[in-house]
């Protein structure tokens, strides 16, 4: 006898024994981290690389920004299923046929409009920069999805109880494998333009409640000049075991990271500067907590 051919399920799991779940989990989280992350930092002018920051830290910082598109799938899904569930049950069943072969063309024509946008956005990359959030990413897989789907439902009303040839199944799995290719690449766009758009609002929220922030005071050897507004610049008594000789009030702790502290004034805003200080014997900070 011959071999039984293997299963959707037996091909996952020889997938799953090459690439660990947790490891392409944590690998996915780091990167989403790092694009939150990056952008957050990047409405202050601070490149990501300064800060140093480890997997650890990119992966809890993941976490805030994929609770939305988490939800969205995870309701979207459910949906998905129990819509799939019913119409095959009705394909089974040989009823409404007529009924299911146009909802499935219907569903195929409304799909090519949403491809055709998907595939502007990706050739006109200025359409991208400035539409809503993930439109072009949502639209290719929305597309996708439907024109695949929208097909399937038809031929498989219209050949109900009939057993399709070998050609066509093959023809079929070709289609679901792209489609699916397709999705899971758009999920992907679609969560990295998220996750983007999140970090950016996240800097900008920070830049509006800076004064929650924790308070500096930081005394240094040397004049630093600053002209950032409100802060203040006081020179210290001088004494013989005294290292310090000016003081300055009025800036907020950003972050600290990479043994580096990331200094703002409390008047800051977008385009300004940032002080980096180097956590070490140079300066010394006094830390007061913010106002809520």
């Amino acid at each position: 006898m011959g071999a039984q051919p293997k299963s959707w399920g037996d091909r996952l799991r020889g997938v799953a024994e090459v690439v660990a779940p947790l490891t392409l989990l944590t690998a996915l989280l780091s990167y989403f981290g790092y694009v939150t992350s990056y952008a957050q930092f990047a409405y202050f002018g601070i490149d990501l690389t300064t800060l140093g920051m480890s997997t650890q830290d990119l992966v809890l910082r993941s976490v805030a920004a994929l609770y939305v598109p988490l939800l969205v799938l995870l309701g979207a899904g459910l949906g998905a299923y129990l819509l799939h569930g019913a119409l095959r049950d009705l394909v089974a069943a040989g009823a409404r046929r007529t009924l299911l072969i146009w909802a499935g063309l219907l569903t195929t024509v409304a799909g090519v409009p949403l491809l055709a946008r998907a595939i502007y956005g990706i050739v006109v990359p200025e359409v991208a920069e400035h539409e809503v959030t993930a439109t072009t990413p949502l639209c290719l897989g929305l597309g996708a999805l439907w024109c695949a789907y929208g097909g399937y439902l038809a031929l498989a009303a219209r050949r109900a109880g009939r057993v399709p040839s070998p050609a066509a199944r093959r023809g079929g799995r070709a289609v679901v494998v792209a489609a699916c290719g397709v999705v899971v690449l758009s999920l992907f766009w679609t969560t990295n333009s998220f996750a983007g758009a999140y970090g950016r609002g996240q800097g900008a929220a920070d830049s509006a409640r800076l004064t929650e922030r924790p308070e500096v005071v930081l005394d240094t050897k040397e004049r630093l000049y600053l002209r950032y507004p409100g802060v203040e610049e006081t020179a210290l008594p001088v004494a013989d075991a005294q290292e310090f000789r000016f003081r300055y009030r009025g800036m907020r702790l950003l972050i600290e990271a990479n043994g580096k502290l990331f200094l703002v004034p409390e008047q800051w805003r977008e385009g300004g500067a940032v002080l980096v200080v180097p956590h070490d014997d140079s300066a010394r900070a006094q830390f007061q907590p913010g106002v809520r």
